[in-house]
C-alpha cells in the first residue's frame, strides 16, 4: 500500500475517501486524455499509461482508475464471457482490487458478492485463505488475483478454495510468473531485501513458474490457461496493455495470465 493510501485511510472517513477518489478520477481523466491507449475498465482514452515503480519495468497503470494490466485482462475475459459470471452466482473475492470490485458490485446482487481480506477492514469478512472457516460447497466463483505469492502454504490455500467451491465452481488465479518454468522458493529467505531480489517483491514468499499449473491440478482442479500475450495481435495488446510488455526489465514474464480452475 502506498504512503498516500495509508494516510487517507488513517485520517479520512469513507465518505471523504469516496469524494477524493471522485475528484482524482475527474481530474486525471482530463489531464491524461488522448487517443494512444485505452482502459477497458473505466473507458478512458489516454495519451499514455502511468508507469508503476521503476520506469524500466514498463508496468502500465491507468492514471484514471489505477487498474493494472492484470485487472484489464481479467475484466476483458469477463466482458467476453471467457469467464462467465452471472448475476445470481455467489462470488468470493479475496483481496479485492478496487477497479474490479467497483464493476462487480454494479453487476452482481449485493448478497451474492462477498469481499474478503486478512488485513484490510473495507471488506465483508476477515479471512485467512488457508483456513476460511466457511462452509463446504458455498461459492460458484472465487477470485484470487496476486494473492498466492503472499501465502506460506499455497497448497493448503488451494485445497481450502476447492472445499468451499460448489461442484463445477471455478477459482480464478493470477500470480506474478517468472521467466523460468520452475517455481523459485526457499523457506530460508526471510529478509525483505532478499525476497525482493529473488522474488521481485519484499512481501512475496516465492516466484512462480508455469509449474503452478501442476500444483493446481494436484489439488483437484481442471485448469484452463488464458494468456493475453497469445490471444491478441500486438496492436490490440499494446493499446489496452493487458500485461507487461516484452521490453519490461521486470523479473516477471507475466502478471496477467489467468489460471481458470474448475472443481469437478
Amino acid at each position: 500500500m502506498s504512503d498516500l493510501k495509508k494516510v487517507l485511510k488513517k485520517y479520512l472517513n469513507k465518505s471523504s475517501i469516496k469524494t477524493y477518489r471522485f475528484i482524482r478520477t475527474y481530474l486525471n481523466r482530463f489531464i491524461w486524455r488522448g487517443g494512444e491507449v485505452e482502459c477497458n475498465i473505466c473507458g478512458s482514452h489516454l495519451k499514455r499509461w502511468k508507469l508503476y515503480g521503476d520506469a524500466s519495468k514498463n508496468n502500465p497503470v491507468c492514471p484514471v482508475c489505477n487498474s493494472f494490466g492484470r485487472h484489464r485482462f481479467l475484466w476483458y475475459c469477463m466482458q467476453k464471457n471467457l469467464i462467465n459470471i452471472e448475476s445470481d452466482h455467489k462470488i468470493l473475492h479475496i483481496a479485492p482490487e478496487l477497479s474490479i470490485r467497483n464493476l462487480l458490485e454494479k453487476k452482481l446482487e449485493e448478497k451474492n458478492y462477498i469481499t474478503a481480506d486478512l488485513y484490510e477492514d473495507d471488506v465483508a469478512i476477515k479471512l485467512d485463505i488457508t483456513k476460511t472457516l466457511l462452509p463446504d460447497c458455498a461459492y460458484d466463483w472465487i477470485i484470487c488475483s496476486h494473492v498466492m505469492e503472499h501465502v506460506n502454504d499455497d497448497d493448503k490455500a488451494l485445497s481450502e478454495c476447492y472445499r468451499i467451491l460448489k461442484p463445477g465452481g471455478k477459482l480464478i488465479v493470477q500470480v506474478p510468473l517468472g521467466e523460468n518454468s520452475i517455481t523459485i522458493e526457499d523457506k530460508n529467505i526471510k529478509e525483505p531485501y532478499l525476497r525482493e531480489k529473488e522474488y521481485g517483491q519484499s512481501d512475496h514468499v516465492r516466484l512462480y513458474g508455469l509449474d503452478i499449473n501442476e500444483k493446481i491440478i494436484s489439488n483437484g482442479f481442471d485448469v484452463t490457461i488464458l494468456d493475453p500475450k497469445a490471444q491478441f495481435e500486438n496492436q490490440i495488446f499494446e493499446r489496452f496493455a493487458f500485461d507487461l510488455p516484452a521490453i519490461s526489465s521486470s523479473k516477471y514474464e507475466s502478471e496477467s495470465k489467468i489460471f481458470l480452475c474448475k472443481r469437478e
